[in-house]
């Protein structure tokens, strides 16, 4: 056993285990741990650069897209293959992979172009950053590729469907990823039940599963998790990391985003002289036209008409400042030197 010492490990360990010609190997029946040992590392710490970039690390994904393979290069090693995968909360990470192993991906898709869920495993791959956006790319034969293989974590991965499903309320429309748990909680019927129901179907006129009749009409909280990648990119999926149906919260948001609507509508529109002016202008602002909220300056009263306001509005400014001229107050204009009493200085009032 001897310490790594290039700085480089491809498993993550500091010592490295070096056989010779007296070393004896024996099979092992009884194992129990992983067959792979793989490490997979999350798409958006790769896509950030959080990542480690000491090690290989391993992925897993559906493709989503691929570009022909690139043969322009006369070393046959330096030929690639550029693919884009999803993962299960899908974030897309772009993936370069080399040599013969990018011949056997392309050679698998033209063999199998009815295949419509691809899933790979990318174990051994390192770091790449273009453009200052992290992605992955396969190291000559030290990377290994599981193409749709039968072992336990494309299976697994396969079951772990999602539900992309679009929430809708007053402000507008946002796109959010329900996992199969929830799913399952709600429809009483995982995702991937679901699929097969309508794969089985075959051709409909249906534009949905029936089972999703059950959603109709109900109104849910959800607790959405915003990432880097998300702000960053742009990207307006989120992934539901709560999601409740009690009246109580479901009222009270309800309740915070009329507020917070009304106000951001007459905030600047009105002199704050009492309350009772302030919930008049309200009731102006804003006219209600069967569910949706409308802004609207009909002048339903003189005290809140537009010169109305502007004229309380003067009036309330010259009532807060002692003000001789507006010279004093010009941005463009040099302040006059005060001379004895003749200009005084601008003197705040405090109104109770």
């Amino acid at each position: 056993m001897a310490a790594v010492l290039n700085g480089f490990s491809y498993t993550g360990h500091k010592q490295t285990i070096t056989l010779d010609w007296k070393s004896i190997l024996k099979k092992c029946d009884d194992f129990s741990g992983p067959v792979n040992g793989f490490m997979f590392i999350d798409f958006n710490s790769i896509i950030e650069q959080t990542c480690p970039r000491d090690t290989f690390f391993d992925v897993i994904g559906q493709i989503v897209s691929v570009r022909p393979l690139e043969t322009s290069n006369h070393v046959a090693s330096k030929h690639y293959i550029k693919l884009t995968l999803s993962n299960i909360e899908s974030v897309h990470l772009k993936v370069t992979i080399f040599g013969t192993q990018a011949y056997q991906l392309s050679q698998y898709l033209k063999e199998n172009p009815t295949v419509n869920c691809v899933v790979i495993v990318m174990q051994f791959v390192k770091l790449n950053i273009w453009d200052g956006v992290g992605q992955v790319k396969s190291h000559f034969e030290v990377t290994k590729m599981f193409i749709n293989s039968d072992i336990v974590e494309i299976n697994e991965y396969k079951k772990r469907y999602i539900i992309p499903i679009n929430v809708q309320d007053g402000t507008g429309t946002i796109g959010l990823t329900l996992f199969d748990r929830e799913a399952k909680r709600l429809l009483d019927i995982s995702a991937y039940e679901l699929k097969k129901i309508y794969e089985a179907a075959g051709d409909s006129h249906a534009l949905f599963p029936v089972q999703l009749n059950v959603l109709k009409n109900r109104k849910f909280a959800f607790l959405v998790d915003i990432t880097k990648y998300n702000v960053n990119n742009y990207n307006n999926i989120y992934t539901i990391l709560k999601l409740t149906e009690d009246v109580s919260i479901v009222s009270e948001l309800e309740s915070k985003l009329e507020l917070m609507s009304i106000e951001s509508v007459s905030l600047n529109q009105v002199p704050l002289e009492s309350d009772d002016v302030v919930q008049s202008v309200q009731k102006d602002v804003i006219s209600q036209t069967d569910e949706s909220f409308t802004p609207s300056t009909v002048n339903k009263s003189t005290a809140t008409t537009p010169g109305k306001i502007s004229t309380d509005l003067k009036r309330n400014l010259q009532d807060i400042y002692d003000v001789n001229s507006g010279d004093d107050l010009s941005s463009t204009k040099a302040k006059r030197k005060s001379i004895g009493d003749e200009t005084p200085l601008l003197i705040p009032k405090v109104e109770k």
